[in-house]
């Protein structure tokens, strides 16, 4: 029940009945924030007075306990952190804490909070004694006699152990490596480091989109985070015609609000550098329209290897070599079948030599690393960057020699600045093989000159986003999305322009019945068979960015056009 306000009531005149509803609408209105306000105002004394008598301990400034550790995974994890937090700051209940390893300094609650029952220097050695003593260096059978829980405690506590192990198993091996091999290094020169967050001015990223403009390949890259087990960062690394080049760290989890100007210029600077014709290059598992260069390296490098009668095949020699002869560079290879995925560090070390630390492998990726705004250590900024660029540096280096299939002593001979540039013509906005908006006369009047430029079309020719859109006469209701591209005979079915639409079939309703199935909803279409080019005729201009990818560019090739009919045979 609502509580009336204790002021004195107020004679109101109502000269009509809607004056009557209106007060006592504003009557209601009045009566129901008093009580909430009440509500509210109860609620905070009693949480004071809890406060006040909670029997919780309270904690001093650069006093160390533990915190609670959330989402468990089995009964055996640890419940609170092994490394001791220092309060820096209290209003209790609420404290600010700091990490001892990365000086991260986190707000928690004296709920989550315990305290260190041992003296901090028996806690730190015993510490030290269970995580490198009893588990690396006691027998796993006597590890697994020395308590008799329950079989499936065991194995949850055997798979923590297994991955203890293996974390130290890497980091020695990560330890050797870097004893035996070069580092991996590229001359500052080379590059610019980007930070692309919330902080970022608009004007950075216009110099991004300009840089980016003209180039259509990267290297890239991923982090995630081992805690929240979600993406956090993405390296993107271009190769110019000329160095130096950027990488660009986009930091996602420190994006701009979807509101705002920063927002819209990092959207579009991700249209660039994910449009169609690009050719990105990654190690491991990506979308199906980037090279992934972890496929393609096992083949290489096989062909790669210096002449020998192990290495080469059996065809390719020329001379009688002796029954005695043993290839030594196969046997150096740490995969024994030709098809499986190399780690990225082996790639590096096999091919050049060179040591790739990976050491920052599993960090906290969801902080933020530019050295402007992050609350790491000046030490640990560096290694975690260092860390991310290296990964794709890695990819950039070994992309030139798989693209361009060279051999492991051409690649180990090679200027570190060939393998870091691209020799292929960049995006120009001269090159019309993307799909254009035109007035219907223009388009009638340069179907010639398109056709013979496409001729020559490079193979990845694109435009500039801003001149996609071209103007349009407001006297026009319709505009024409004009893709065209002039045949190809003899030629490798790998080069092709961007968004092209291969003109193989003659029938117009064929193609109808085509662009239908794909759900695009035109006016009408014009097919010019001399010129090889189809127009489609659309309502609205703002359905053109809609339609773009509802129509790859080997749609009306001859191969998708036997699909089509298969797959019209089999339904219709």
């Amino acid at each position: 029940m609502v509580t009336p306000t204790t002021d004195a009531a107020s004679n109101y005149v109502f000269y009509k009945p809607s004056d009557y509803y209106n007060q006592l609408k504003k009557s209601l209105q009045l009566n129901q924030q008093h009580a909430r306000d009440q509500s509210t105002y109860s609620h905070m004394d009693n949480k004071k007075y809890y406060d006040k008598n909670r029997s919780n301990p309270r904690y001093k400034i650069n006093e160390n306990f533990l915190l609670r550790i959330h989402g468990l995974r089995s009964k055996l994890d640890p419940q609170f952190t092994l490394i001791p937090k220092i309060a820096i700051q209290k209003q209790h209940p609420t404290y600010w804490v700091r990490d001892q390893m990365n000086d991260q300094i986190t707000r928690v609650h004296v709920n989550d909070m315990r305290p260190i029952l041992l003296p901090y220097h028996v806690f730190f050695w015993l510490f030290v004694f269970v995580n490198h003593y009893c588990l690396c260096v006691m027998p796993s059978h006597m590890a697994s006699s020395s308590y008799t829980l329950k079989n499936s405690n065991r194995d949850s506590s055997g798979k923590s152990q297994d991955r203890h192990r293996r974390h130290v198993r890497l980091e020695e091996q990560n330890n050797r490596y870097q004893r035996n091999y070069r580092p991996f290094t590229i001359p500052s020169s080379f590059y610019n480091i980007v930070h692309v967050h919330r902080f970022t001015t608009i004007d950075t990223i216009s110099t991004l989109i300009n840089h980016f403009e003209s180039l259509y390949r990267y290297s890239i890259d991923t982090e995630s985070d081992q805690f929240i087990n979600a993406l956090s960062l993405i390296q993107v690394h271009s190769i110019p015609q000329h160095l130096s080049s950027f990488i660009v760290l986009f930091e996602l989890n420190h994006l701009p609000s979807s509101n705002t100007l920063l927002f819209e210029k990092n959207n579009l600077l991700f249209r660039f550098l994910f449009r169609s014709g690009n050719t990105i290059f990654a190690w491991g598992s990506m979308n199906t329209e980037l090279q992934s260069v972890i496929h393609a390296f096992p083949g290489w490098y096989s062909g790669a290897q210096p002449f020998c009668k192990v290495c080469c095949p059996v065809q390719l020699l020329t001379t009688v070599m002796s029954s005695n002869y043993s290839c030594t560079c196969s046997n150096a290879s740490p995969y024994l079948n030709p098809g499986e995925k190399w780690s990225l560090q082996n790639a590096m070390r096999y091919t050049a030599n060179f040591f790739l630390d990976k050491s920052a492998t599993r960090k906290n990726w969801s902080m933020v690393l530019d050295p402007n705004y992050s609350s790491l250590s000046s030490y640990e900024q560096r290694k975690r960057i260092y860390y991310a660029i290296y990964d794709s540096f890695a990819v950039t280096f070994l992309h030139q020699a798989i693209y361009d299939k060279l051999s492991l002593i051409q690649l180990r001979e090679a200027e570190l600045i060939s393998l870091f540039t691209s020799n292929a013509p960049p995006h120009s906005s001269s090159l019309s093989s993307l799909s254009l908006l035109k007035h219907v006369s223009e388009y009638q009047n340069a179907n010639e000159s398109t056709s013979n430029s496409k001729l020559h079309a490079p193979r990845h020719s694109a435009l500039p986003f801003s001149s996609l859109l071209e103007d349009i006469s407001d006297e026009e209701d319709e505009e024409i999305l004009v893709s065209s591209l002039s045949r190809h005979n003899g030629t490798h079915p790998l080069i092709h322009p961007i968004r092209p639409v291969q003109i193989e079939l003659a029938i117009l309703c064929q193609l109808k019945h085509i662009i239908r199935q794909r759900d695009v909803r035109y006016v009408h279409l014009k097919l010019d068979k001399s010129s090889q080019v189809l127009s489609i005729g659309l309502k609205r201009s703002s359905s053109v960015d809609l339609y773009f990818d509802r129509l790859p560019g080997d749609l009306f090739d001859k191969k998708h056009y036997y699909q089509h009919r298969q797959h019209e045979h089999r339904y219709y």
